[in-house]
């Protein structure tokens, strides 16, 4: 039924596959988390005949019934659930994202596809949509881990990604090695996130809890995640056998804790240097108080021998330091200057004062060598293609931490990350991950890293490890070279090379002509030869390989010729108008250009030259004849065709109106009709000429935009002023005709000038014009001439005999795409319309393989077809084993076109049982990119006729696979089910279950398909040895070389082998048994019995060039490794070195690193490689290619610098004969370093001082490479920066200002300016000016200070002081510096300052003297005392201030010239003056007084300050009298801390700088500033408050920060961040201004080791680490949950306890068990009786089975002889199968008196018969105890069933030696007592 089934199963697929059907294919149930979005892989297949209505006009609707739309293509974003549509419904593509799912949204789905002309709900399939608050749980596979240690173990984390913009982010909790992530895709086409983590079990992973955890963000940008893990089970090898006892073992471990060291198995160390031995242990829980500060490491090399005394650590045999702290059982140490005598085992012994123990469980070898380790490379291969992020790991182990080696790379590419790791064992590894982007330039690149270890007495050893990086890239710098290169005359023959570089090299070359937007194909080779023409003269060319194509620059080729396509243009272009301005342009392609454009008239035969020049201007008459123009070079001339302007005259038609009815609205609207009349029904057939017109038309001209006649009746239009709107006479409507209005007969006429016509050439242009990538915007416009103006454009598609509407208007942007098809536009007016031809856009896109590729295979042969589009059009590739496949006998290909853009390719491969075919690839490129479809053929057993081998093959073919072996499991299980059966049956005869030969050869199939698979698989026969090897001559060569041979003759290669090296079959050129006797005189360095063939040949000649091929002979066996050969190429000259880079151009300060490599054929003399300029580090290294030979690399490292700019650097290799002769060979470069410029200054002319506008040149040096692309001054006027000018030399007139200058000079790498450069300038003093100090008013007869100022160069000499008294000049001092008293009669003053150069004079200055103001105040002065007084002058200076104020202050009448005398000064208050007078007082005021207001505070720097830095505070205030004192606050909260005095105060900023403020104090009053604030920015700090507190079910921890700017907090553990999850809840909440608190909740702590919780904060400064030390989460429990712990954990170590001691009884058990059966067979004898031997064996049964006779009550006897069954007698021996008889013994037992005989008959397929089963079961005393014996080959299984006592006796025999492949059988065996036989 299987092959039936299998059949129909195949034709219902194959019919699927054959026909289209409506269908949907999307997934059955998607789950959503709530809030994120869901993208649905969907496509749809339609029935064939509505393909092609599947369009642009398509829309995908999802409907959650038939009748309700939630999702709508067309209008995303206003649907129910707004989305977007990813895939291309043309391509039947449905894939659409649905965002913002909500539970609601839980319901099943289906598409509809709607289009103009397709209309179709898909119902076969539904899509279900799960929307669920908690994400999906990662799923591990495999689910639980139990391994053996050593064991490579794979997890995989799986996570479902519905959200593709948003997929789940995996993170491992546990990173125990390397981890793969990637996006996979289901059946189904739903994603999937995995990620794979791959290490090797170790014991301590055993018990680590793994988890995975799945984040999965939203799209409001919150996340949630959910996590997943196992336990793992490390077993040791040990383990299977030790499980019962380990219970216990566990148990008591978990109980009562372990006595144990935790330290690294081995250590490597380089002699020299130290050695860090990361160390912990643990002590059984009671000793745990024990370990003190009285501890102390002992580390020993035997029990015995210390070493290392952590006490005594300088006087100790190895010096060291312990680095641990032994109360926290931490014994970390670290070994000083290790030597290699120190290579032993070492052991820890901790030594207390209440302890002592010396840990022999685990001990550490350190290795300690000469050379330290190689660096590891991670990848140790580099095959990449170009774009793709690479990142490098260099591993090198750090024994010594203080001394950890430093790597550094050789080529540094790109970023480099350091970091020191930790392996499993705690020892560290130094890391550097070097992560660049493959370029091209990096291709053969050799990439290495270097290790430097430093010892401790500071030497340092080095070593590498490299790889060469191979970058496949597609073209590059595609050229063209034309040949000749220059112009070249018309129809002679041009070359055309294509250039370009490659990895893999170029494939294909194709050559294109670029005419206009088109690209004509022309051929195909590097190499084109065509024939120059004037068109078409422009060419490029396209490098394509299999990873892309590029294409040249379009090169021109310069042709000569003469004049061609002469043509004669006119403007205006259509009927003109007799007597106007006609321009017409004569044009014409020519190279050298046209020299002389002449014109002629054609006056019937002749020519009448008329003008010449490119332009003529003429005016047109009727008789004007037919034109034509030549243009001429100095290769020819040329003609253009006869032109003939159309000369039109105008016409008229009278209409009349009375006047009287006319208005001007009227008018124009009656125009309006009549313009329409005229045009459509009056027509040309009422226009005539004008009668009265003698010879010519009327003259027109426009003028404003209006046309005016000019005829005898438009003149006499304009002489009247009839209308109102006089005097214009015409009113222009539509472009249309001219209205004439005359006055005669008060009625107007309309005349015409010109006639209509409907739209004409109607053309589309396209812009851009050539071909356009798909998606991109196109400009269509449509033109067209008409009279009238085209009124309406409109733009169709050509859908075959369809034509669609585009749109409207003159221009139409519409977007490109490769369904674009063909168009035009129609231009209408009013009478009639135009359509334009049909246009194309030419659509470039990238291939695409259709979807209708697939395989059909016959008995013979398969059939594979692929289809492909694009455009340009592409080319179709086959590829098999990633090589290309040609058409040849085995493999027929043909193509066939598709369509314009499409292409269909056929293989067919015969023989094809005899290929693996998985590998084969359909490959589809063009210029814009490529495509590649494999086809899955699994099996090529042909199936019948034929057998369609589609997309769905796979499907199919693992579908079948799975059927059978289920079907072979199945049977497999079956088997074993009938063996296991006879175990729990009694042998009964009416119930015994036997298994025949026939069930038992379904075991053995299984079996025989394990050794075929075996082998096939086993290994073949091949040798592996480079193909060429070129050697110089006169040297050696040693050839790289290895074998393998078939699994079966592996034993055979031993050490009777030799290696024969032959040229041809017969001729053997080397023998490795007899070197020196052979041809070629050599050795062989390999070992043949490991397959090591490699061989060194001496003194190479040139005759020697040959191919060798390799012939292993042994004493059984022998071979010639026919399958690959070698070519030895012997040359006299030795190969040049190759430099990588072989050019070097780079910017200053990049780091170079020259590889120079020479090939190394002869290991034994190695070239040696020198470099002529050591610019650098040289790092020698002898490297091996990837056919294992070998070549000598130098790395010359250095940092390029302008100094090296063209430099020669050149490595020269010299190679070494064996006859002590060498030869050398150099290759060289010249370095090209750019640098910005350097060195600029600025040079003056002339260089000492000059006078005063004097001319000065300056120059600008500098060098540079690129040389200085620009020169720029700038004259420096203080802070500012004024630019002068540009150029090398500047022109300038030396003035007294803006004497500093500078230049720029800039390249493209940067600019660098020169010094400042000053010119001394010497002028006579200028700007004089006088200041005066106070400045203000002063009062009169106080002290004044005049300073007087000038510039002058040299400096002023002489200050002289005047006072300018009306005209005259008084001179009142001298000096810079003037005091005087300032007075009323103080005139005008200046002052004048001298140079040697001349003299210059300030303005005139005045000093304002003010005199006193009074007001009266009367009070009797008999009544005033002097306290008195002081008093009221205190209450009046208040009272004038306040009250009175300025508008009664006048000044005094009767002063004269002086104030008065008696002064009296209060508080630097107002002035009083008390006279005599009438005793009365008056008081006056010289100034009014006030308190200090606006009292603020500046602070410098006023922007954030960083703390510790110096800020100065400004206190300022405005007071009269000045402010007296200026004290400084800090405000500490209610209190008010003095922190300074002074007008300026200096602090230093801190995080505790408070709030501050100042007072300012006058004898007024006081005022005080605002409080002000310093932002003082710190790095964060994490405050000492930190902890954590654990309950019984969770750990809460909290972090405290502080910081400014204001700190971030986050959670780390495993190195991860921590996010708000289920597991863990964090929260966060404000200390203050500048702190932040967070705390984090875990729940079931007890499942998460948290020994790597970290607290991070960081700002814009810096950064802050906690650790949190939570060592121990077991949680406090009570009392009462306690006693019961301990209960259950006691009952548990008793029944481990019963486990234990059953095992061990029955192991002892079996041991005497053994014993005594051998005892007892050696003394067992049996007497075989006549009906005994011939019994008839039954063929139902298939058992042995043994009846043990019970002795007798007393005692049973123990046999001692030993009896084996006689090979005559056994089963199978005689002819009839029959029963054989066994030996017997007897012996009497020690007392003497009873003697029991054993009988023992082998029956096979035989059933004892009744009657003897009821003579045995009769037999007293008796008892039976039956045993199956199945025997399968040699091997058996002993099943023992239905003891009746625990006396009885168990028997063993050894299996019959017969050979059969399966056998079942029984034996009887009978104990009697010698009484009874006797009887």
């Amino acid at each position: 039924m299987d092959a039936a089934l299998t059949v129909l199963l195949i034709g219902c697929l194959l019919q699927t596959a054959l026909c289209g059907q409506f269908k949907t294919i999307i997934p059955q149930t998607i789950k959503v988390l709530s809030g994120s979005c869901v993208t649905i892989p969907c496509s749809f297949d339609v029935e064939d005949q509505y393909i092609s209505h599947i369009d642009g006009t398509c829309r995908a609707l999802w409907k959650s019934d038939e009748q309700t739309v939630v999702f709508d293509s067309s209008n995303p974003q206003s649907s129910a659930i707004q989305g977007e549509l990813k895939g291309d419904l043309t391509r039947r593509d449905c894939n659409t994202t649905l965002n913002n799912m909500r539970p609601e949204h839980s319901k099943e789905y289906l598409l509809r596809v709607q289009c103009d002309q397709f209309k179709y709900n898909f119902l076969d399939q539904k899509l279900h949509i799960s929307v669920t608050d908690d994400p999906p749980t990662p799923t591990l596979t495999p689910s639980t881990l139990k391994v053996e240690e050593g064991t490579s173990v794979s997890l995989k984390c799986s996570a479902p990604a519905p959200c593709l913009s948003h997929p789940p982010a995996l993170t491992w909790t546990s990173s125990l090695g390397h981890i793969q992530e990637s996006l996979q895709e289901n059946l189904d086409r739903t994603k999937v996130q995995t990620s794979v983590l791959t290490f090797t079990a170790s014991r301590l992973h055993h018990g680590k809890i793994i988890s995975c955890t799945a984040v999965y963000s939203r799209q409001d940008g919150s996340s949630q995640s959910v996590s997943t893990s196992l336990t793992a089970d490390v077993l040791s090898e040990m383990a299977a056998a030790l499980t019962v006892l380990l219970i216990g073992c566990l148990l008591q471990t978990a109980l009562c804790g372990w006595t144990e060291v935790f330290i690294p198995q081995t250590i490597k160390v380089l002699s020299g240097s130290c050695v860090t031995i990361p160390c912990s242990f643990d002590v059984v829980d009671e000793f745990i108080s024990r370990i003190d500060g009285t501890c102390r490491a002992l580390w020993k090399s035997d029990k015995h021998t210390i070493v290392f005394d952590s006490s005594y650590p300088q006087s100790s045999a190895i010096q060291g330091e312990l680095k641990g702290d032994l109360t926290r059982r931490d014994c970390s140490t670290t070994l000083n200057n290790m030597r290699p005598e120190h290579s032993k085992e070492y052991l820890l012994r901790v030594q207390c004062d209440q302890f002592r123990n010396n840990f022999l469980d685990q001990k550490l070898h350190i290795s300690v060598t000469d050379d330290p380790p190689t660096p590891t490379l991670t990848p140790s291969t580099l095959k990449v293609e170009e774009g793709t992020s690479v990142s490098l790991k260099c591993s090198a182990p750090a024994p010594c931490l203080s001394h950890p080696p430093a790597l550094t790379w050789t080529s540094s590419l790109g970023h480099i990350q350091d970091s020191l790791q930790e392996n499993l064992d705690r020892t560290k590894v130094q890391t550097s991950v070097l992560t660049f982007t493959a370029s091209r330039l990096h291709h053969g690149k050799i990439i290495s890293c270097t290790a430097v270890y430093s010892k401790q007495d500071g030497s340092s050893q080095s070593v590498s490890t490299s790889l060469t990086a191979d970058v496949l890239y597609s073209p590059k710098n595609t050229t063209v070279s034309v040949s000749p290169s220059g112009p070249v005359p018309e129809n002679s023959r041009v070359t055309l090379t294509c250039s370009s570089t490659a990895n893999p090299a170029v494939r294909s070359y194709t050559w294109y002509r670029a005419d206009g937007g088109q690209e004509v194909f022309m051929g195909t080779g590097n190499v084109l030869d065509i024939t120059a023409s004037e068109v078409g003269a422009s060419f490029f060319c396209k490098a394509e390989n299999d990873l892309g194509a590029e294409r040249s620059d379009t090169r021109q080729i310069e042709v000569q010729y003469s004049p061609k396509h002469t043509t004669v243009s006119v403007s205006p272009s259509g009927p003109v108008p007799e007597d106007t301005g006609v321009t017409m342009t004569c044009s014409s392609s020519a190279n050298p250009a046209v020299k002389n454009y002449t014109w002629y008239r054609a006056d019937g035969g002749q020519e009448t030259f008329i003008g010449a020049g490119h332009v003529l201007n003429i005016k047109t008459s009727t008789v004007n004849g037919p034109f034509f123009c030549k243009a001429e070079n100095v290769l020819g001339a040329g003609q253009s065709n006869i032109s003939q302007i159309d000369v039109q005259c105008m016409y008229f038609i009278p209409v009349y109106f009375p006047y009287t009815l006319i208005r001007l609205t009227v008018f124009r609207a009656l125009s309006h009709i009549l313009h329409y009349l005229v045009l459509y029904y009056l027509d040309i057939q009422f226009l005539f000429k004008m009668a009265n017109s003698g010879n010519t038309c009327f003259d027109f001209e426009t003028q404003g935009g209006l046309s005016a006649c000019h005829s005898p009746v438009s003149q006499h239009c304009l002489s009247q002023s009839l209308f109102w709107f006089s005097p214009i006479s015409v009113y222009q409507f539509r472009n249309g005709p001219c209205f004439c209005i005359p006055g005669r007969k008060k009625l107007f006429s309309c005349f015409i000038t010109y006639s209509s016509d409907s739209p004409k050439h109607t053309t589309v242009s396209v812009s851009p014009s050539g071909p356009v990538p798909e998606n991109s915007i196109v400009t269509l416009t449509c033109s067209s001439t008409a009279n009238p103006a085209v009124k309406n454009y409109t733009w169709y598609r050509a859908d075959g005999g369809q034509e669609t509407v585009m749109g409207t208007g003159h221009v139409l942007n519409i977007k490109a795409s490769r369904d674009s098809g063909p168009f035009f536009c129609e231009a209408e007016n009013p009478i009639g319309s135009e359509r334009s031809n049909i246009s194309q856009i030419d659509v470039h896109f990238a291939p695409q393989i259709l979807s209708s590729y697939g395989c059909i295979q016959t008995a013979d042969q398969l059939n594979c077809f692929c289809e492909t589009v694009g455009n340009p059009p592409p080319a179709l590739q086959w590829y098999l084993d990633g090589l290309p496949v040609n058409h040849s006998d085995r493999f027929a290909i043909s193509s066939e076109p598709l369509n314009v853009s499409g292409l269909r390719s056929i293989i067919t491969v015969s023989q094809l049982q005899q290929r693996d075919l998985s590998t084969l690839l359909c490959h589809s490129s063009n210029s814009l990119g490529s495509a590649t479809q494999r086809f899955l053929v699994y099996s090529l057993e042909p199936h019948g006729p034929e057998l369609y081998l589609g997309p769905y093959s796979g499907l199919l073919l693992l579908a079948g696979a799975a059927v059978s072996l289920c079907v072979n499991v199945l049977l497999t299980i079956y088997v074993v089910l009938l063996c296991k059966a006879r175990k729990s049956v009694k042998p009964k005869e009416e119930d015994r279950t036997y298994m025949s030969l026939d069930q038992m050869a379904a075991a053995l199939t299984v079996l025989l398909i394990g050794c075929l698979l075996q082998t096939a698989l086993c290994g073949r026969t091949e040798v592996f040895i480079p193909q060429t090897i070129k050697v110089l001559s006169g040297s050696c060569v040693t050839i790289p070389c290895s074998f393998d041979v078939e699994d079966q003759y592996i034993s055979r290669i031993d050490g009777t082998c030799r290696a024969l090296w032959k040229s041809d079959k017969q001729t053997v050129v080397f023998d490795s048994s007899n070197p020196q006797s052979s041809a070629i005189q050599g050795e062989l360095k390999g070992d043949l019995t490991r397959r090591d063939c490699n061989t060194t040949l001496n003194n190479m000649r040139p005759e020697h060039s040959k191919e060798y091929l390799l012939r292993v002979q042994c004493d059984q066996f022998k071979n010639n490794f026919l399958d690959q050969k070698l070519h030895i190429s012997v040359t006299d000259d030795p190969p040049t070195p190759t430099l990588s880079p072989s050019t070097l151009k780079v910017e200053e300060g990049t780091s170079v690193s020259l590889k120079c490599s020479a090939p190394a054929p002869c290991l034994s003399h190695p070239p040696a490689l020198t470099w002529t300029s050591s610019l650098g580090h040289i790092q020698e290294s002898l490297q091996e290619n990837q056919d294992r030979t070998k070549v000598q690399t130098s790395v010359l490292t250095f940092t390029a610098s302008r100094l090296h700019h063209g430099k020669i650097i050149s490595c020269t290799a010299v190679y070494s004969r064996e006859d002590g002769s060498s030869q050398s060979v150099s290759t060289s470069l010249t370095a090209d370093v750019s640098y910005s410029p350097k060195n600029t200054t600025v040079s003056v002319s002339p260089s000492g001082p000059v006078p005063e506008n004097s001319r000065v040149t300056l120059t600008c040096s500098s060098t540079a490479n690129p040389a200085v692309r620009s020169y720029t001054w700038y004259r420096a006027d203080g802070g500012q920066e004024v630019f002068m000018g540009t150029g090398n030399v500047l022109d300038i007139t030396a003035s007294e200002v803006g004497a500093s200058f500078f230049c720029k000079a800039e390249n493209d790498l940067g600019a660098e300016r020169s010094d400042t450069r000053q010119i001394e300038v010497q002028y006579s003093p200028k700007h004089t000016t006088v200041s005066v100090s106070p400045s203000g008013p002063v009062p009169e007869d106080t002290g004044v200070t005049l300073t007087c100022s000038s510039s002058a160069n040299p400096a002023v000499k002489n200050y002289t002081w005047y006072r300018a008294d009306g005209g005259q000049e008084t001179f009142i001092g001298a000096g810079h510096v003037l005091n005087i008293k300032a007075s009323t009669v103080n005139g005008p003053f200046f002052c004048k300052a001298e140079n040697v150069l001349g003299a210059g004079r300030s303005n005139i200055s005045q000093i304002d003297v003010q005199c006193m103001y009074f007001i009266p105040v009367y009070f009797p002065y008999t009544l005033i005392r002097l306290t008195v007084f002081r008093a009221l002058s205190h209450i009046l200076h208040y009272l004038v201030l306040y009250y009175l104020d300025i508008q009664f202050l006048f000044k005094m009448a009767n002063s004269g010239n002086t104030c008065c005398n008696y002064i009296y000064q209060f508080r630097n208050g107002p002035c009083f003056c008390i006279p005599g007078r009438k005793k009365l007082f008056s008081c006056f005021i010289t100034y009014s007084s006030d308190s200090p207001k606006h009292t603020t505070v500046s602070v410098s720097p006023s922007g954030p300050v960083p703390e510790n830095s110096i800020v100065t505070l400004t206190c300022s205030s405005t007071a009269n009298p000045a402010v007296k004192n200026y004290t400084w606050y800090r405000a500490d909260g209610d209190q008010e801390t003095v922190m300074g005095t002074g007008h300026v105060l200096n602090i230093n900023s801190s995080r505790d700088s408070g709030p501050f403020f100042c007072e300012a104090e006058n004898p007024i009053g006081s005022g005080r500033s605002n409080i002000s604030q310093i932002d003082v920015h710190f790095a964060p700090q994490i405050l000492s408050s930190y902890g954590c507190i654990q309950t019984a079910d969770q750990l809460n921890c909290s972090c405290e920060t502080v910081g400014n700017p204001s700190p971030a907090l986050q959670w780390y553990l495993d190195g991860l961040r921590v996010n708000h999850s289920d597991r863990f809840a964090i929260s966060s909440e404000p200390l203050n201004v500048s702190g932040l608190r967070s705390i984090i909740t875990v729940s079931q702590p007890q499942q998460r080791d948290f020994s790597t919780l970290l607290c991070h904060s960081s700002n814009s400064l810096g950064s802050a680490t906690q650790r949190f030390c939570v060592y121990n989460l077991q949680p406090q429990i009570s009392a009462k949950h306690q006693d019961f712990m301990v209960l259950l954990v006691f009952i548990a170590i008793i029944v481990a306890l019963f486990l234990v001691i059953c095992g061990l009884l029955l192991v002892i058990r079996a041991q005497r068990t053994h014993q005594v059966v051998h005892k007892s067979t050696g003394a067992m004898s049996q007497v075989l009786t006549s009906g005994e031997a011939n019994e008839e064996p039954n063929a139902e049964e298939e058992a042995i089975y043994i009846n043990a006779n019970k002795a007798r009550q007393g005692g049973v006897a123990e046999p001692a002889a030993n009896s084996k069954p006689n090979s005559a007698n056994l089963p199978g021996a005689g002819p009839n199968n029959a029963e054989g008889a066994a030996e017997g013994s007897e012996k009497k037992k020690e007392e003497g008196s009873d003697v029991i005989y054993s009988t023992v008959n082998w029956k096979t397929k035989s059933k004892k018969k009744k009657e003897e089963d009821s003579v045995d079961k009769g037999q007293p005393g008796n008892s039976y105890l039956e045993e199956e014996r199945c025997a399968v080959g040699a091997m058996s299984r002993n099943f023992v069933s239905d003891a009746l006592e625990m006396g009885n006796l168990y028997d063993e025999f050894e299996p019959r030696p017969e050979n059969k492949a399966m056998e079942c059988e029984y034996a009887q065996v009978k104990f009697k007592r010698k009484s009874v036989l006797r009887k």
